[in-house]
Parts: structure tokens; sequence; C-alpha cells
């Protein structure tokens, strides 16, 4: 278990990406948790968590998206502006009943500073007494959808389930704790508050549609574990001191090796408990006919029974799916449960809508695969992030930007076009740069949104395979090389132009050698010599050559023995050194001219009349 709760890190990245500093930095912001829980600071937070009166944020008015309105979770970071520093909106669900005493519960959301809560005095639960509550906080019914862990337990008269986030700890049967990211169906038992065992039958995870609430008799971490076990819908587990103080590797207090468990989704897991069936949305060693518990679809819905969304034929995406399932594969990211990034999405989605109002932000909870995606449909636009992506650690604030901003152009940026009539890849990632974020960050960080977005997507490029990375032979729209997108993404950053590679223009390879003149006819003739040959349309235009000092140009034609070479007829003064200039002159393949390599020097000598 690391030294912080899962919110802390997101939320520290938040406090950078908003004051543009560093990590470390932003670690400095932070409020200590001693000044975060006195009362007037936390009635502040807390409201703010919760968008309560007077701080309704996106629940004011007619809001159609209620009850979601509110896009604060538990990495939101709050500045505490008396101060200059912040806090963390930062777990059970809402609802869950928490024992007052023997006889009577009291919902967890419902507790207040000052309130008794039943608390067991050591890890053997021979003594339970009341305590007082001194940290009380959540986020309320109004945020948005956090995604939660539902654990499923034999009672002695049924089955029953608990809601919790990943970081929970319980105590299990050895009397040691284990964070509900960690329980094992058919391995562990976790223990009521009479000390009966209950075996764990089932882990799942899903979006739970209301609030999350901490309570704890302490303010700060924890030293110890007796006072600060309480008992949810009857099962012993800890309270938020125990959650946030550091756990790794006190044995006194956690299983045996508790750091280096696997956690619930991951491949290390099936690889350790191969009797568990399911997947990384959920594992059981129930039988399949076996009916689960579980709160109703309106306010839990289980991973395992959502579908990632269909999109129609002409979709476009950010990588393609090969790239995709390398990132997915390889990528570092945060278990499916663990709430990473989703109330950044959230508030980036309601950004971009700002500007973007026919457009619909979707968030598909179901898709595994690393990947976003953009297309219109019966005439209105989607822009979808998979939560496989938004999981991975190189998505932070920066590079979650671009993603969207990558996706908007595949809609709005114009040509190069696919035939499928949205715009390339390469020219999505150059205007996501150049157009869309000073867009709509204007007067903002956007030279650190650029930078940072591209260099964090870049690092994620890196976990595709070569093959994969390679791109189609010959094609300059949907399926370049991630060389060529990168070489797109370093032009805008350097005001370039689009790289050829992604549809740009031709890379330029032409250049002018030199030049000599001579006598002709009626005036003199310039021979211009090119590296390569020549368009001949483009060659003999009269209006392609200039000089200085200036001289009037009457006709340009190709030499008749080599395709490098133009002549140039124009009214030059002998013995004057001139230097001829040419201009949209391409060559035969259509590469224009160097910048800078498109002049020569010359001179005509003076005509020495012949000898008596």
């Amino acid at each position: 278990m690391s030294d912080h709760p899962a919110w802390w890190k997101p939320c520290v990245e938040n406090i950078a990406a908003l004051e543009g500093i560093s990590f470390d930095a932003a670690v400095k912001r932070l409020c200590t948790p001693d000044h975060c829980n006195q009362d007037n600071v936390h009635n502040y937070t807390h409201k703010i968590c919760s968008c309560e009166k007077p701080f309704l944020n996106g629940c004011s008015g007619n809001n159609p998206n209620r009850p979601s309105c509110c896009s604060y979770t538990m990495e939101s970071p709050i500045l505490v502006t008396a101060d200059n520093c912040y806090c963390c909106c930062g777990c059970f669900a809402n609802g869950t009943p928490i024992m007052v005493d023997a006889n009577s519960t009291k919902q967890i959301q419902e507790f207040v500073l000052g309130d008794p809560v039943w608390v067991a005095e050591d890890e053997h639960l021979n003594k339970w007494v009341q305590k007082e509550v001194k940290f009380s906080s959540g986020v309320g019914d109004n945020g948005i959808y956090n995604a939660m862990i539902k654990v499923v337990y034999q009672m002695p008269n049924g089955l029953d389930y608990i809601l919790c986030n990943r970081n929970q700890p319980f105590l299990t049967a050895d009397r040691k704790l284990k964070v509900a990211s960690k329980l094992v169906p058919g391995i562990d038992e976790l223990i009521m508050y009479d000390n009966t065992p209950v075996p764990v039958k089932d882990i799942s995870v899903g979006l739970f549609k209301k609030g999350m609430h901490n309570i704890a008799t302490s303010i700060g971490p924890s030293n110890e574990i007796g006072g600060h076990l309480i008992a949810a819908k009857g099962i012993v587990c800890g309270d938020y001191s125990l959650q946030i103080r550091n756990l790794a590797g006190d044995s006194l207090l956690m299983v045996n090796d508790h750091d280096n468990l696997p956690d619930f989704g991951t491949e290390a897991y099936f690889e350790k408990y191969k009797h568990v069936t399911g997947d990384h949305k959920g594992v059981s060693v129930m039988q399949h006919e076996e009916e689960l518990p579980g709160p109703s679809p309106d306010e839990f819905e289980d991973f395992k029974n959502l579908k990632p969304m269909q999109h129609p034929d002409n979709v476009r995406y950010f990588v393609t799916e090969a790239q995709a399932e390398d990132i997915t594969k390889k990528a570092p990211g945060a278990g499916i449960g663990s709430n990473y990034n989703l109330g950044l999405v959230s508030y980036l989605f309601k950004l971009f809508s700002g500007f973007y109002p026919e457009v619909k932000f979707y968030l598909d909870h179901a898709a595994d695969q690393a990947n976003a995606y953009s297309y219109i449909m019966n005439d209105v636009p989607f822009v979808i992030l998979n939560s496989g992506l938004i999981r991975k650690y190189d998505m932070d604030y920066n590079s979650l930007v671009f993603v969207i901003a990558h996706e908007l152009n595949h809609l709005y940026a114009g040509e190069p076009l696919g035939p499928n009539g949205y715009t390339c890849e390469g020219m999505a990632d150059y205007a996501a740069i150049l157009g869309t974020i000073p867009q709509v960050f204007y007067g903002g960080p956007v030279i650190q949104i650029q930078k940072g977005g591209v260099e964090k997507v870049k690092n994620l490029f890196t976990y595709i395979s070569e093959k994969n990375a390679m791109g189609k032979p010959g094609n300059k729209c949907q399926f370049i090389s991630i060389k060529c997108r990168e070489d797109a993404m370093n032009a805008a950053l350097s005001l370039g132009d689009l790289p050829e590679c992604a549809g740009g223009p031709p890379t330029p390879t032409l250049e002018v050698l030199e030049a000599n003149a001579e006598y002709g006819d009626q005036y003199p003739v310039i021979s211009v010599t090119f590296n390569e040959a020549v368009d001949r349309d483009s060659a003999i235009i009269p209006g392609n050559y200039g000089f200085n000092p200036i001289a009037k140009t009457y006709r340009a034609a190709m030499d008749p023995e080599s395709d490098k070479i133009v002549k140039v007829v124009a009214d030059i003064e002998p013995d004057t050194e001139y230097t001829i200039y040419v201009y949209d002159v391409k060559s035969k393949d259509g590469s224009p001219l160097i910048s800078g390599k498109n002049k020569a020097k010359f001179k005509l000598p003076e005509l020495v009349p012949p000898k008596a």
C-alpha cells in the first residue's frame, strides 16, 4: 500500500497543472491534514466538494445533467484562499450503515463532528466502546459517478455486500488488515463485529451514482489500530485515519507481504489466484446460477454488465487498434476501480463543451482499450474517451487536453481529409497544438499545455511496437507512422509547416547551384543550373525570376540538352555583379525550392571587340 490514498497523487497533479508548477512544488502547496480538518476549513471545503449552497458549481439553475452535475471528486483540489494552500476533497458509499452502538446504526454521510461512533479497542474485538467522530467529509450525491468496489460475502443467513473504495482496509480472519483491492474470493474472510468470520465470495467494480464519505476518530493518520476499527454493515474495517496512514510494510497491522500482493484487476492477480473465475471487472468463486446481491442499477452500475460503446465504421481514433492494444498491455496505469483522472476528465469535458456546445463528450467506462474516438452520427458530433486510456499514468491534465483537442480536430481542422471526410491524423495533431489549445486556454499556460501534452503523448507512444509504429507505406492520412505524427507535433511547436508525410507540402529538395551569363541574339541569356530536373510549366514563367540590381526579364525556356538548366533572357549590363532569385519553380516530382538556396551570383563579361 502506498504512503497516500489513491486520490492523493492525482490531486497533487491537478494542483501542478492549475499553477503550472512541478509535482514536488505542488506537494508543498498542500495544507496540512490538521489544517484541512479545522471546523471552518472543513465546512468550507465540504460544501464546495459536494456542490452545496452557496457553492453550487455546475449544479446551479436548470442543469440537465442532474444528479451528476457536480464535477468535484476526491481528486479535486480546493484552494483555501485565506491560507493560500490546497485541501483535497478525498471511503464508503453514501448510505452505508455504520454502527453507533450495539443496537443502532447511522448512514455514514450523516455523521458530523462530535457524533459518537462504535469502535473496537483492539483487533481481537473483545471490547467495543463509543468514541467521538473528529473527521467527517466526502463528496455529495450531486457529484460525478465514482468507481467503487463491491465486495460480496457469505453471511450465516445468506449473501450480502458492501461498497467501498479500493483503499478501504478490512480486518481479516487472521486479525490483520487488507485493503479492498487485494481481497481474494475463496481465500479471504472478513470479520463481523461479533467475531463471526464471513468468507469473501465475489468482487466487482462499477459506477456508484451517489456520493462517497469518510469518518475517523482522530485528525490525521493513526498510529494505532485500537479505537479506529468501525463496523460498516456489521463488517469490521478501518476508519479514514487507518486508510491514510503509511501501512506499507507494517507487519503488526497488515497481512503478510501486503505491499507486494497484486491488485484485483491486474494480470498478476490472475496469475497468483488461478482458482477465481472472471476478468479485471469482476472475479468470483460463486456458481453462475447463484444470484448476487447488490444495489439497484440506478445506484450502482456493475462494470460486468456494461458493454463498450459501438462506433460507426467511419470512426476516427487517436491511435490504431493495433497501437492501442500495445499501449493497453504495456503502458502502466491505475486499476479499473481507482477513479484515476475521472474528475479531471469530467472537468475538461465541461470546459470544452463551452467552446464546442454541439459536441457530445463521453467517457466510456466499459472500454478497456487505451484509445479515443470521434465521429459524426445523425448530424451530431461525438468525442469519446475510453476508460482504458485515461487510467494510464501518462494521461495527465496536459495530455488529456491534447487527446481531446486531437479528436475535435478530426472533425473540424479541414484538409487534408481522409476518404471518410475527416481530417487526417497528422493535421489533427498539428491543429490541436496550434489551433484548439490556444483557443480554449487563451491567456492561460498555453505553452506549458502544448509542450507538456506532447511530451506525455510521445512517452505513451514508446509502448507501441516497432512493427505497429511503422504505418502504411505511402499513406499520408489515416495510417501514417508514429514518427510522422511526432514530426507533425514538432512542426507545430516550432511553427513550421505540416510535414509532407502527414499530407503537408512536399519537402523542399530543389536548389539553385549556379548561374552563368552570355550574350544572346538581342539580350543576354542567363543559364540557371538546378540540382534536380525541374518542372517545365513552372520553370518557363518569366515572373519566377528576379534580379538585384533590377533587370527586366523577357522570357525563360528549358535548355534543350538538360532538364536541370533553364535559359533566362534578361536586359542586364556587362561587368556588373548580379544576383538572380528564383521563385515558385518546382522539381519534376513537385518538390519546392529549399529556403535560402534559391539564388546565385553571376556577372556578364564585358564584350571585347575583336582585334583588327
